[in-house]
């Protein structure tokens, strides 16, 4: 069984470098790339297996339930934009959502894209920015970086009054279709994680279509929910799993952290 944690920090990212990162199984993490196999449950402490999802543009199929939420918000306009910095409404928007929500996340925005409360005058990631209005009234936004034909969702957040609207999972839908008139073939909505059913939303685009990252082979394999069954392990693959995340916590290296078990 492979384990590992590892990052990368560059200080220049290029279009194809980065569809090559998502490719192989990496994600973006404030202003560097990681990939992971397990992650600690800080809930239980017990330590869970990661799959990291794509969907191909031309396999997601249109199911009913995307029609029902498509239709709900036909009222609504929609704007894409380039991301150019964090604004006082970002951060309004930001603020209630989190209020709002029992999910695991981020105390700010900026701290979700730079891991500081400083924000960087400058980023290594192309970001978009997908924007919902009722009228003139901002019900959410969705933040995802591009490659050269490649995308990765990065956050959504929304105005929780319109919770109602599922207005993350319509502008993933919106993204989807952006996707196609831009060029983009791949989109990539980062990982679930077995045991922790709030993550299952990612798959909502269609399991059908969902691929998911093994790192034993190296390659991407259709999704199936036999992965999502309890891990059997060892006694020496939870030690070495303990270690990993220890190590991490203070900031080790990849290649102090990075293993392979047998």
């Amino acid at each position: 069984m492979k384990i590992y944690y590892e990052k990368v920090e560059p200080a220049f990212l290029l279009p194809a470098a980065f569809d090559d990162s998502l490719a192989r199984g990496w994600y973006r993490m404030y202003q560097h790339l990681f990939t992971v196999t397990h992650w600690l449950n800080a809930d239980t402490f017990e330590i869970d297996r990661v799959w990291w999802l794509r969907y191909h543009r031309d396999a997601i199929q249109l199911h009913d339930s995307h029609r029902k939420i498509l239709k709900k918000n036909r009222h609504m306009d929609v704007q894409f934009s380039t991301f150019t910095g964090i604004t006082p409404a970002d951060d309004a928007l930001f603020a209630a959502y989190s209020t709002s929500t029992d999910f695991d996340g981020y105390p700010s925005l900026s701290r979700c894209l730079y891991g500081s409360d400083t924000p960087r005058p400058a980023s290594i990631f192309d970001t978009r920015v997908v924007s919902v209005w009722d009228g003139d009234r901002l019900v959410g936004r969705g933040l995802f970086d591009v490659g050269a034909s490649s995308v990765m969702g990065k956050i959504n957040y929304f105005d929780p009054a319109y919770r109602s609207y599922s207005p993350s999972k319509f502008m993933i839908l919106k993204i989807i279709e952006k996707m196609h008139s831009e060029g983009w073939e791949w989109f990539y909505p980062g990982y679930i994680i077995v045991g922790r059913p709030k993550f299952n939303y990612k798959l909502f685009l269609g399991k059908e279509s969902a691929e998911y990252y093994d790192p034993e082979t190296e390659k991407w394999k259709p999704y199936n929910d036999d992965i999502m069954l309890p891990e059997i392990r060892t006694e020496k693959e939870d030690m070495q799993l303990i270690r990993l995340h220890i190590l991490s916590l203070f900031g080790f290296d990849e290649e102090d952290i990075a293993t392979e078990t047998s």
